[in-house]
């Protein structure tokens, strides 16, 4: 574990989030300690490869800056990928946005270089994908707006990079499940009489429930809420799928569908316990594409164990050839509570060239990046990004990231925000566990209850 040593208690946090952005892998656990002196403007840095004391200067930027700029420049060379500098959290974009309502794009964009030392190349990305949303989002009345995410924990089988919470499915669990979730959209649609923007079913795999699971959960849906402009259901296994259900899908008005391959490699899907036969993923991705579904999304995840940079850039032509409307492509993310983080798993190969290689080759086949999100301990310091062919981005992905709109969310372990006027964002975490969730609802449900009584 990164350790920082500090008497300002913000500091630690916001130099702790940077250290396991910037240096996400070369440091093992228990190995990388920090002593920042506030009275002396001095920072130690020790680990098994470095040691070096070094001053910051105190500047017009805040304390934290100032700090993160003097680890940056004092030690750029240790750094695994220096072209997001001291820029740290998940939403850039959503940094990018706001800096563009005071200023002109050339002028926002030279600020992330220089107050945050962000590479050019990363200031234009972020630029054209802010560019892609605002276009997007200019076309949805957001006031007083909002969207849906319902959770489905359950998998056939659990990956070894998945850190959510998760479990393998069972007949008796999930009925159990799926009726206090019926429950809890039935109480709650009383306060959601609008239209939703959007509905995402998520997970888990959702398709790992029994098709009448599947349809008594689309039906309250359907039966409870207006239709939206997007109807996302996650089928990323496909193992999980068959005629039957997708029909089921496309009946309920399901518009938009992930099938997640992950890698086309099938030997690594089976080294991180998420096998797959490209055979069967090619016909089901055929069935889906007969039965009407035209909006198909493809995850892709680069870093997972034993990968060259020829299999990622495999995995890469393969999904493409398939012609899917959007390809998300995911660096690994070292997530706490998953196998590989419990392993200590450390990726031996740099990924930036092939991280080079996706952006070029997808937009020489017409996908344009249309959202972006960065995590800790993220393969290369990289970032997340979603590609699109032109006019089918998924709004859903926009929304949660840009946090713009209300988010209402049902299910164990799932995340309501509700945004203020002024901007600010108010979070209902529902329970993580099952037991919880099942029996203590009506706590999440009366924390949500004050912003319904907000919306009118």
């Amino acid at each position: 574990m990164i350790k920082v040593d500090c008497d300002n208690d913000v500091v630690v946090h916001k130099i702790l989030e940077y250290l396991t952005m910037s240096f996400p892998t070369i440091f093992g656990e228990s190995s990388l300690y920090v002593k920042i002196e506030l009275t002396e403007n001095i920072i130690s840095f020790k680990s098994d490869i470095i040691n070096r004391k070094f001053s910051f200067k105190r500047s017009e930027d805040t304390l934290v800056n100032s700090i993160k700029k003097a680890i940056h420049n004092n030690l750029i060379d240790y750094i695994e990928n220096d072209d997001w500098g001291i820029l740290t959290g998940i939403r850039p974009t959503k940094l990018f946005r706001k800096l563009l309502r005071k200023n002109e794009a050339e002028i926002s964009k030279e600020i992330l270089k220089t107050k945050f030392l962000v590479s050019e190349k990363k200031a234009e990305l972020l630029n054209s994908i802010v560019e892609k949303e605002l276009c997007i989002l200019d076309k949805i009345n957001l006031e007083d707006s909002y969207s849906l995410y319902i959770n489905v924990p359950f998998c056939k089988s659990i990956c070894n990079y998945c850190s959510f919470n998760s479990m393998l499915y069972s007949e008796e669990k999930s009925e159990i499940y799926i009726k206090k979730l019926m429950d809890e959209i039935l109480r709650e649609a009383d306060y959601l009489k609008k239209a939703p923007t959007s509905i995402y079913i998520g997970g888990g795999t959702p398709t790992s429930l029994s098709t009448n699971q599947i349809y008594k959960l689309l039906k309250v849906v359907k039966d409870n809420f207006k239709e939206s402009l997007e109807f996302t259901v996650e089928c990323g296994r496909i193992d999980t799928l068959n005629e039957e259900k997708l029909n089921l899908l496309k009946d309920f008005g399901v518009s938009r569908i992930s099938l997640n391959p992950q890698s086309s490699n099938e030997s690594i899907s089976k080294i991180i316990n998420r096998p797959i036969n490209l055979r069967d993923f090619e016909n089901k991705y055929a069935m889906a594409r007969k039965l009407g579904f035209d909006l198909i999304n493809m995850d892709l995840i680069l870093g997972l164990p034993t990968e060259t940079a020829d299999n990622m850039i495999r995995s890469i032509e393969y999904a493409s050839k398939l012609k899917p409307e959007n390809i998300t492509i995911h660096n690994l993310s070292l997530k706490k509570g998953s196998k590989l983080f419990e392993r200590n798993y450390h990726f031996e190969n740099s990924i930036d060239t092939v991280i080079d290689f996706s952006k070029n080759y997808l937009r020489n086949k017409l996908y344009m990046p249309y959202y972006l999100y960065r995590q800790k301990k993220i393969i290369g310091n990289g970032e997340n990004i979603g590609y699109s062919q032109l006019g089918k981005e998924c709004i859903y992905n926009i929304l949660i990231i840009e946090e713009v709109q209300d988010i209402i969310a049902f299910g164990m372990g799932s995340s309501s925000k509700f945004v203020s006027k002024d901007g600010k964002i108010n979070q209902v975490l529902n329970f993580k566990n099952l037991k919880d969730y099942l029996n203590r609802n009506d706590e999440i449900f009366n924390k949500k209850l004050k912003y319904y009584a907000n919306r009118g």
